[in-house]
């Protein structure tokens, strides 16, 4: 049986404390004589909410959401993950490590946007995902980055030129291919 975890607010200042204690202990001194790159798993809900119909519209004209525009965080759960970017810039600052985080679209088991239509915009698939974690990896003294991890899809809202320009990520998938399958299940 696998582990279990919550996601809730401190129920106190204690807690809160220890918290701060432990990610001291995880990236704190030694961390970056240990490991040459970490890569944190952050959120795409850091850029707010996007939603809505697609019929009209021409992709081409919908503002991209860049990791340059402050952040909005759409609860406590994109809270927390800014906490996260937050320290991660702490640590690339303070011990000189590069921290890249990464703010994923839509992974899912099935590898498609079929579940809905939102994800014809988010949908980041497998090979694209581990393209991307491969080239992070491989990089050499990036310092603090935050690049979106979505697929070239056609209706994307996050933009990925920074992704491409510094670290060369190339997306090969686009959740369009899907679009007729997803129609027809829709009736």
């Amino acid at each position: 049986m696998g582990s279990h975890f919550t996601i809730r607010p401190f129920a106190s200042i204690d807690e809160f404390k220890e918290c701060v204690r432990f990610q001291e202990e995880t990236w704190g001194k030694g961390f970056s004589e240990r490991v040459a790159i970490a890569i944190l798993k952050v959120s795409q809900r850091l850029g707010g909410i996007a939603a809505g119909a697609y019929d009209g519209l021409d992709p081409q004209a919908i503002p991209q959401i860049t990791t340059e525009m402050p952040i909005r965080p759409d609860g406590p759960y994109g809270i927390g993950k800014a906490f996260g970017e937050a320290a991660g810039r702490h640590y690339s600052d303070r011990y000189g490590m590069s921290v890249i985080c990464l703010r994923i679209g839509t992974v899912n088991r099935e590898n498609n946007p079929l579940a809905s239509v939102r994800q014809f915009a988010t949908l980041c698939t497998h090979r694209d995902i581990a393209q991307l974690v491969r080239l992070c990896l491989e990089a050499r003294d990036l310092g603090f980055e935050i690049f979106y991890g979505v697929s070239d899809n056609t209706w994307r809202f996050w933009d990925i030129e920074h992704a491409r320009k510094r670290v060369g990520y190339a997306p090969e998938d686009d959740a369009e291919s899907w679009r007729a399958e997803f129609e027809a299940e829709q009736g």
